[in-house]
């Protein structure tokens, strides 16, 4: 209740708006009485898991359905290019979403539907049966090395997605970013590991790394090396993002599903902009990387209804999780204040969503970013450079790799700031060279290449500029 000290008697108190705006009636079907209120709107149990599987193929199938204009008989078709890789995590959104690829497209539930009776396709429904994809697949990637002490949960992943027929699990590690074997079978090129040098302002490069034993105690190292714990869950996101990524691509998959929710989307929106990723707006919605495209399909179901639709379809997630509980920074403070909001204010997340997705991104781009591998706004490191205070130490950054003296220009300004920021943890503990992940190696060659070339043609236009100013030095002769 709020009270109103200007006002006198019953208006003293201004009444605490309604749970539902109308009647306790599903106001879809009309006939059944509600079982569940979302944003203020009461639905009954059919007409929400039905309203789910709406919104959630509504997300997936506008990226999969043909241009008309090239042929108007398959504007009603679905057909990826290649194989599905879901990214499943143990938690409630990417639990979720496995049910839901499973139930919509699996040959043996998509043509049932919640109530287990045969579904009406109808003579114009689009296609859902296992043939949009050649090949189902569910990507798990393991974090216990990032968290000393916690329990290895491949096993019980596995054994969640053993549930739903034909779908095959492919095993991941967060380590593998650092593991030579593991970059070889992704297509990598198997340069020499490389590190950085963190008490250097230009972040120096050092070919090849320091000994820095196993992927694990790469992984370790590479935490404890970070100067903050915002730093360490924003880069662990990163990796675990590229790592399935990069196994998307190597399976053959045209898509990445994550099962992001409207909370969870809300988040990752609010915590980007804050680290100063604000120029990747849009690859927080959706992203096209390498041929594989990174959807979202759950980013209009909010963390309510996907735990409903959990408690009603008797889904459980993964025990044990690690990610929420011992993360730490930005990142926390932002779930924290999101999962507020949508508990009193539930209308003010989508708001936060719809809103975030009308951002325009100011500036060019010409080059990704070297680790986090999305876009990186051009003349970020020069406008750094100018309102920052840097040591003489800091090298100039205008070689390729192999003679690499800084990483600072290769990176976007989310990471870059990540790996600079000023330390909270008092200087104990931390260590001074870091490795890389294995892709930064490659990214850094070609990226240096390409800054060659751009070098030299323009130093052949000023010369042709300036050419009838010149004077032959043969002629004084």
């Amino acid at each position: 209740m709020c009270d109103n000290p200007s006002a006198d008697g019953a208006e003293t108190l201004m009444p605490r708006r309604l749970k539902f705006d109308r009647s306790k009636i599903c106001t879809k079907c009309k006939e059944l009485p509600g079982n569940v209120v979302i944003r203020h709107a009461v639905y009954c149990k059919k007409c929400f898991l039905q309203l789910v599987t709406i919104k959630f193929r509504r997300g997936l199938e506008s990226t999969l359905l043909p241009d008309p204009s090239s042929d108007p008989s398959l504007r009603n078709v679905l057909k990826a290019s290649g194989n599905l890789l879901i990214g499943l995590s143990g938690g409630l959104g990417s639990t979720v979403l496995l049910d839901l690829v499973h139930r919509s497209y699996n040959s043996t539930s998509s043509s049932s539907g919640q109530d287990g009776k045969p579904r009406n396709r109808g003579k114009q429904a689009p296609q859902r049966r296992k043939d949009v994809w050649n090949k189902v697949m569910v990507g798990y990637v393991e974090m216990c090395a990032a968290y000393p002490g916690t329990k290895d949960r491949t096993d019980e992943a596995r054994g969640m997605v053993e549930k739903c027929a034909e779908i095959e699990f492919v095993p991941l590690r967060i380590e593998n970013v650092f593991d030579g074997e593991w970059w070889k079978r992704m297509g990598g090129k198997g340069l020499q590991q490389l590190s950085v040098d963190l008490n250097v302002d230009g972040l120096k490069v050092k070919i090849p790394a320091e000994t820095c034993g196993t992927p694990r105690d790469a992984l370790q190292s590479f935490i404890a090396s970070l100067p903050t714990p915002t730093a360490v869950a924003s880069l662990l996101r990163t990796l675990t993002r590229l790592l399935l990524l990069y196994a998307a691509r190597s399976t053959g998959s045209s898509h990445l599903l994550l099962g992001t929710s409207l909370t969870s989307f809300s988040v990752s929106l609010i915590s980007s902009i804050a680290q100063g990723g604000g120029f990747n707006v849009r690859e927080e919605q959706e992203e096209t990387w390498k041929d594989v495209r990174l959807i979202r399909p759950l980013r209009e179901l909010g963390g309510k209804e996907c735990a409903t639709y959990m408690w009603w379809n008797e889904l459980s997630v993964l025990p044990g999780g690690i990610t929420t509980t011992k993360e730490q920074g930005i990142g926390k403070l932002t779930r924290d204040f999101i999962v507020g909001l949508e508990k009193n204010f539930p209308s003010t997340v989508s708001t936060v969503a719809r809103t975030c997705g009308k951002l325009v991104p100011k500036g060019d781009t010409d080059m990704a970013c070297v680790v986090c591998e999305r876009p990186a706004q051009a003349g970020v490191q020069e406008w750094k450079t100018r309102i920052s205070i840097w040591s003489r130490t800091a090298l100039a950054p205008d070689e390729p790799v192999k003679g690499a003296k800084s990483l600072a220009p290769y990176l976007c300004y989310g990471c870059h700031t990540s790996l600079t920021s000023r330390s909270s943890r008092g200087g104990s503990g931390l260590v001074p060279s870091m490795a890389l992940p294995r892709w930064t190696g490659e990214n850094l060659t070609q990226l240096g290449r390409a800054k060659d070339e751009v070098r030299e043609g323009n130093r052949l236009a000023m010369k042709r500029e300036i050419e009838e100013f010149l004077i032959d030095d043969t002629e004084e002769k």
